[in-house]
């Protein structure tokens, strides 16, 4: 692809973008920048007079070594052991378009396309094909030569890249590392021709916020892909070779001279140059489907739970400790929130060894409300306290559980303070109560106790307290301020005759 956006913001975080092959505007190689101009419209001249002009000059790129800060990983990591089954080999580069700066076919000269194979691949070998001790290697030990000797090796036998010997200075001292490796399985393990363009790809991820992993700002990398898996319970060598002047020697090709014909004598070796290599040692894992693993746990001869266990090691005499090894425990290094360290107990979901459950315990309120304590042995086991933690995370991870779960707790803590308020309120009624004498029920709130008291204490003064009757206008009204009719009218409402003539006189003229 000739276009693309780069950038930290050309992906959101947590997305990824690939993309088949990135093509260099050019690629490495020598090219010939040339110009060409006409005067026109000269008097006394025939045909216009042309003027040209040419300068050579030469993109130059990688060819015989890389610069280690070009490769940003390798994968499995570097003289590392792990459990991988059925892992393909991979090396990752911080420059974007490495694998495709330069042509497989050195003489190739044209338009790279999207299917443009990349120059350079992995290799994969296993360790008794590298070991003299265990017959015959296939692989010779990695050796030094100058770049004439790749094109021009010393033995007739060893078929060297196809690279014009104009492309290479025969003075040149330069240190190549070069592999020698047996023709007949160097193509039985090397990829064809149409497969190489899918072992290479680039891609961009998002890099925001990821400074401390000394990744590039804009995101963008190069992956080139093995094409044979690593070594189940061996060790493996990983070659990034080049492939330049091998396209018409690969898997599948026949072969032949540079120039197309027969050589004097059949090539039985194959010289490559080796960009960089590591080592890795895979552990001897089970292979399977998930349900292969399941059924390993049962099946007779397949290893039951003890798979879900540690080995007890030789020479384990205290019982509690090979007994909580027995049955799928784990002692890990605990630091105490008092600062001191001890050894505690953990486990996972899968017990080795057959379990009750526990309706003793519980419910738990908190992560260390789960900690259970051995008395016995004097061992803390975290394994329930873990679980509750983990499981808080994971209920908390859904955004709609946990605004639910803030909403309940925002309306309890109200409700709480609603009830602190009316207690207090409450109380203090019931003080005033109790200090008159008056006994109330505790259940019947404010309300029901301001009734009582009005029942009880205001009820039998009825007859000595002062009756407050409302004043009445007497005869047939004020002349000129209220009609006989209004007079009657006021009087029937029961109203305060004075607040009734002060509106009256107060209101303002109709129409204003």
């Amino acid at each position: 692809m000739s276009a693309f956006r780069v950038g930290p913001g050309a992906v959101s975080p947590g997305q990824i973008r690939f993309y088949d092959s990135i093509q260099p505007p050019l690629r490495a190689g020598d090219y010939t920048l040339s110009a060409e101009q006409q005067v026109l419209q000269l008097k006394g001249e025939g045909e216009p007079p042309t003027y040209t002009a040419g300068q050579d000059f030469r993109v130059d790129g990688p060819r015989y070594a890389l610069d280690p800060a070009t490769i940003h990983m390798v994968f499995p990591p570097a003289n590392q052991a792990g459990s991988f089954v059925n892992v393909l080999p991979t090396v990752v580069f911080n420059s974007f378009a490495l694998p495709w700066s330069r042509p497989i076919d050195p003489r190739d000269t044209g338009e790279p396309g999207p299917d443009t194979a990349p120059w350079m691949g992995l290799l994969t070998v296993y360790d008794a094909e590298m070991d003299p001790e265990q017959g015959t290697p296939k692989v010779g030990p990695p050796t030094t030569v100058t770049p004439i000797r790749v094109v021009q090796p010393e033995d007739p036998a060893i078929l060297p890249p196809c690279i014009p010997l104009d492309q290479v200075d025969p003075a040149s001292q330069e240190k190549v590392l070069v592999v020698d490796m047996e023709l007949a399985f160097f193509q039985s393990i090397a990829p064809s021709l149409a497969e190489l363009p899918f072992l290479a790809h680039a891609r961009e991820v998002n890099t925001a916020g990821k400074v401390l992993l000394g990744m590039q700002d804009d995101g963008c990398f190069a992956l080139v892909v093995g094409n044979r898996v690593v070594l189940n319970g061996g060790r493996s060598t990983f070659f990034l070779v080049s492939f330049e002047g091998h396209q018409n020697h690969l898997n599948g090709a026949a072969i032949a001279t540079c120039d197309g014909g027969q050589p004097a004598q059949p090539y039985t070796k194959i010289r490559l140059v080796v960009l960089g290599t590591w080592s890795f040692r895979a552990a001897s894992t089970l292979p399977g489907s998930f349900l292969d693993l399941m059924q390993a746990l049962y099946l007779p001869g397949r290893g039951g739970v003890e798979l879900l266990a540690l080995p007890v090691a030789q020479g384990t005499e205290d019982p509690t400790a090979k007994e909580g090894l027995e049955v799928g425990f784990v002692a890990l290094r605990n630091e105490l929130r008092v600062g001191e360290f001890t050894t505690s107990w953990y486990h996972g979901p899968f017990a080795a060894a057959p379990t009750l459950r526990d309706q003793v315990y519980g419910p738990y309120l908190f992560s260390d409300h789960a900690i259970h304590y051995d008395p016995a042995s004097g061992l803390f086991d975290h394994a329930y306290a873990a679980a509750w933690q983990i499981g808080r995370l994971l209920a908390l991870s859904d955004s709609r559980f946990a605004a639910a779960l803030f909403a309940w707790r925002r309306d309890y803590f109200a409700d709480l303070v609603r009830r602190a308020a009316a207690g207090a309120v409450e109380g203090r009624v019931a003080g005033a109560l109790e200090a008159g004498g008056l006994e109330t029920p505790a259940d019947e709130g404010v309300v029901g106790m301001m009734r009582r008291f009005m029942l009880d204490r205001i009820g039998p003064m009825a007859d000595r307290l002062p009756r407050v009757r409302p004043r009445h206008l007497a005869g047939d009204g004020l002349s000129g301020v209220l009609s006989a009719d209004e007079a009657a009218e006021l009087a029937a409402s029961g109203d305060d005759p004075l607040l009734a003539l002060r509106d009256k006189l107060t209101a303002p003229p109709l129409g204003v």
